[in-house]
């Protein structure tokens, strides 16, 4: 990824280009770095709510920050939009591997 000042290129030319947010966000991801990740995420989702991958890709940041809970929620939103066939199994395993454990109190 094409990197200016931690951001990719693309963001600094146009800060609504979704995918540039959600990689962004991936990469955070990969990199552990989970709040900002799930900033990032959260960003793509106020540009395209309806976005199942950037959902997705909160409800795997919000599990990175301990959010169980949020997370589940995450998937479940974003199960139910359209998703590439990939993604819908992965976030069908994550919700299940969360329904599994039992919810903390708050």
């Amino acid at each position: 990824m094409d990197l200016v000042e931690g951001k990719p290129r693309a963001l600094l030319l146009d800060p609504r280009l979704v995918s540039a947010h959600l990689n962004r966000g991936t990469t955070l991801w990969e990199s552990r770095r989970f709040p900002e990740a799930l900033e990032a995420c959260e960003r793509a989702l106020e540009l395209a709510p309806r976005s199942g991958i950037a959902q997705y890709g909160r409800g795997r940041s919000l599990e990175g920050v301990g959010e169980s809970g949020e997370a589940r929620k995450a998937y479940e939103a974003a199960f139910s939009l359209t998703l590439p066939e990939s993604v819908r199994e992965a976030c069908l395993k994550r919700l299940e591997a969360l329904r599994a454990v039992p919810p903390q109190p708050p």
